[in-house]
């Protein structure tokens, strides 16, 4: 399989991360800074983002049956699309419409973008063989990352100069021009697929999970890590805008600073993380991911000055790479090709799972700052190293590609 083939799978990540990691690391958070009292801001904001990624561990699973069952990866994205650019057109009229009507339009935007995902995640499976997913998972995560990264830095900018219906629009912009590319790549692979011809009841989502130990394995450690990674992304403009006393436009501009330049750092490192989870293996890849994240999540604590956010998070940012790379190839080695869609919506638990977890922190942040100024974003940070630390030690038991459970997909 080419280089050029690899990319064009990939693509689609790069809008749909700017979505993702725009609304609920810059957006959400700036829109409910305009809205909510500050006494409530980290409850708001985690318990909105967690609603959010319970719906997408909802829609994913399904959607990804039916995906399997149509043969069709296209409509998927397609729909997808329309759906997250009208949840983005509402949180443009969050400035008339108050709190409520950014938690709805972030609701319907991430719904949209969960759609999507449905169909593009099940792309490496379906066309990449087993000794080239580990390269596969480095370019999705270079996209992943890299849309992150553009969503971080213009969306700091934009925000600064309070302009967040003009970065709503953005958002909409880089998912179309990233996502409509990448349905001719679904197209293209359509002829793979074969339609399953099975029943979509809410029992088939689950079907033969309770023999896939190994990933569940992976599930339990991608969520401990990921929970680490995403309890610092959720929570990082208030932490700043708390820590350093800054006012909104101040903090988002910042936290997008830090966010941006780290986000770029782990999209690099993605690259070589991947050829490393195919050369080395995956679990190694994992455990020295998940180290690095432990390490960047314990000195955090200690940063007075954005400049010791921005180098505490290097760790954080390797770690994050090398897990990311070295979890999602293992992943797409163990899920069946005929029924991509729906397993790799099963594993997307672990992702979505840790990212709504996250936001149940918001609640112990505000207890804790009512106790003490500081102390509940020191909490925070203790428990989400900690997250990290156990997620490297379950994949620890993790076997690389070759394990006999894992399967191949043929090669195009």
């Amino acid at each position: 399989m080419s280089l050029r083939a690899l990319i064009a799978i990939s693509v689609p990540w790069f809008g749909l991360s700017m979505l993702a990691d725009g609304l609920a690391a810059l957006l959400l958070p700036y829109l409910l800074l305009t809205t909510v009292g500050p006494d409530a801001q980290a409850t708001v904001l985690g318990l909105t983002t967690l609603i959010g990624y319970a719906l997408g561990m909802a829609i994913q699973p399904l959607a990804g049956a039916f995906s399997d069952a149509l043969g069709a990866r296209r409509p998927f994205l397609l729909g997808g699309l329309a759906v997250a650019l009208l949840g983005l057109g509402a949180m443009s009229a969050a400035l008339s419409l108050g709190a409520l009507g950014a938690i709805l339009g972030y609701l319907i935007a991430v719904s949209g973008g969960n759609i999507a995902q449905a169909g593009q995640q099940a792309l490496i499976p379906d066309r990449v063989p087993t000794v080239l997913r580990g390269r596969a998972a480095g370019l999705k995560g270079l996209m992943d990352i890299g849309g992150a990264f553009l969503a971080f830095a213009v969306l700091a900018a934009v925000l600064a100069a309070g302009q967040p219906i003009l970065a709503a629009a953005m958002l909409g912009a880089g998912l179309a021009l990233s996502v409509l590319p990448g349905v001719a790549t679904a197209a293209a692979s359509s002829p793979r697929q074969t339609r399953t011809g099975r029943a979509l009841a809410p029992s088939a989502l689950w079907r033969g999970l309770p023999d896939r130990h190994i990933l569940i394995r992976l599930l339990v450690s991608r969520f401990c890590v990921l929970l680490g990674v995403y309890a610092v992304g959720r929570f990082l403009v208030l932490f700043m805008g708390q820590r350093l006393g800054l006012d909104p436009e101040a903090t988002a501009a910042q936290a997008g600073i830090v966010l941006a330049a780290l986000a770029l750092l782990t999209a690099l490192v993605s690259v070589p993380a991947g050829w490393a989870a195919d050369r080395l293996g995956r679990w190694p890849l994992m455990v020295g991911g998940a180290v690095g994240v432990a390490v960047g999540i314990g000195l955090l604590p200690l940063a007075t000055v954005s400049a010791h956010v921005m180098l505490f998070g290097i760790p954080l940012a390797v770690g994050t790479a090398a897990f990311g790379s070295g979890s999602w190839a293992l992943a797409t080695d163990l899920v069946p090709p005929e029924e991509a869609a729906r397993y790799m919506g099963i594993a997307n638990y672990a992702t979505a799972g840790a990212a709504g977890a996250a936001g149940l922190l918001g609640p112990i942040i505000d207890a804790g700052e009512a106790m003490a100024v500081g102390f509940g974003y020191t909490l925070l940070l203790l428990l989400a190293a900690t997250a990290a630390v156990a997620g490297g030690l379950v994949a620890l038991r993790l076997p690389d590609a070759d394990h006999e459970g894992m399967t191949d997909a043929p090669q195009t």
